[in-house]
């Protein structure tokens, strides 16, 4: 951070590493070298010091307990969990964020709760109490500083919190995939109204098709248009496809999908999660508004770690897909 007042937590940022994590590009599993999206949750040096924090020897102090963990570049260690915390994978400016989960670049995401305020992790702490004619309220969350948030970078945005974020591991919260964000290639075109086709995977990084030669990515403006965000993907024929999601925090979800169902020429899917099928098969013909929440089933995620969602037709046809949902039970 080039900015005056964020020395302690750009310190952190770079006594880990992670400076470097924050290139312009990055490189995927497979070498392919791709846009390094991601969003800053910041602190300013004030609030480090109203935690009697004024140094990142302070920091360290603070949060390093055995003082042989000096390895700050080591990923299992406190301060490089600290400062990785501080960063959510993809990009997310404050009028895209909903309740949900978010990953970071830590073991742990950050949950945030979308409404007038923006509250991230509520009920983790008590960071103030409010009295006013004796009516007590707890301040239990941080909150995201509206007015010098949504700062943009080549890489994403920052938003800046009015108090310290430390690492907190949430509970299970309900998180939605629709491609854009893990997907560079769709993310580049997400405001751009039409069809776009697509021809070849090799683009891609998170989303892989066969049995088909078009992959089409639509965004719609019109207002009676009721896919989520205006938009979906879509196949024809008899097709495969494969689309990998970031990390979902362990525990038990029902799978909810989202697609058109309300054409005759749509197929009948089965769905796969990491290999194992989830439900029977599901008739895309059978009624929708157009589209249709399926719950296809439930899954146990045992580990945080990314996931494979495979969608494989029984009967050839279309399939306009507008997300895939994880709802904890």
């Amino acid at each position: 951070l080039k900015e005056e007042g964020f020395t302690i937590i750009s310190e952190a940022l770079q006594l880990t590493g992670l400076s470097e994590a924050m290139g312009i590009y990055s490189v995927t599993a497979e070498g392919k070298i791709i846009e390094n999206v991601y969003t800053l949750l910041i602190e300013h040096d004030s609030i480090y010091h109203k935690n009697n924090i004024f140094t990142i020897d302070d920091l360290i102090d603070a949060i390093v307990t055995d003082p042989v963990q000096n390895e700050y570049t080591d990923p299992n260690n406190p301060l490089y969990q600290f400062a990785a915390y501080h960063i959510l994978e993809n990009r997310y400016f404050l009028d895209a964020i909903v309740t949900s989960n978010y990953n970071t670049y830590a073991n742990y995401p950050v949950n945030i709760v979308s409404g007038i305020d923006i509250m991230v992790n509520k009920g983790s702490k008590v960071y103030d109490t409010v009295i006013i004619n004796f009516d007590t309220t707890l301040i239990d969350y941080i909150s995201i500083l509206y007015n010098v948030s949504n700062v943009l970078t080549k890489n994403g945005a920052i938003h800046f919190v009015d108090e310290m974020l430390e690492l907190c591991k949430p509970r299970a919260a309900q998180v939605a995939f629709q491609f854009v964000n893990e997907e560079p290639v769709l993310d580049r075109i997400r405001n751009d109204v039409g069809e776009h086709s697509f021809f070849d995977d090799d683009e891609f990084s998170a989303i892989k098709w066969e049995g088909v030669d078009e992959l089409e990515y639509i965004k719609s403006a019109s207002s009676s248009e009721s896919a989520y965000n205006k938009d979906y993907i879509r196949l024809d024929g008899d097709f495969t496809i494969q689309y990998t999601i970031p990390k979902v925090m362990v525990g038990n979800y029902d799978v909810i999908f989202r697609a058109n169902s309300q054409d005759y020429q749509n197929a009948t899917v089965q769905i796969f999660i990491d290999g194992k099928r989830i439900g029977s098969s599901f008739d895309l013909t059978s009624g929708g508004n157009p589209y249709k929440n399926v719950t296809a089933g439930k899954v146990s995620f045992l580990t945080s770690r990314n996931h494979t969602i495979e969608i494989r037709t029984l009967i050839p046809g279309k399939m306009e897909w507008d997300f895939i949902r994880f709802d904890p039970n």
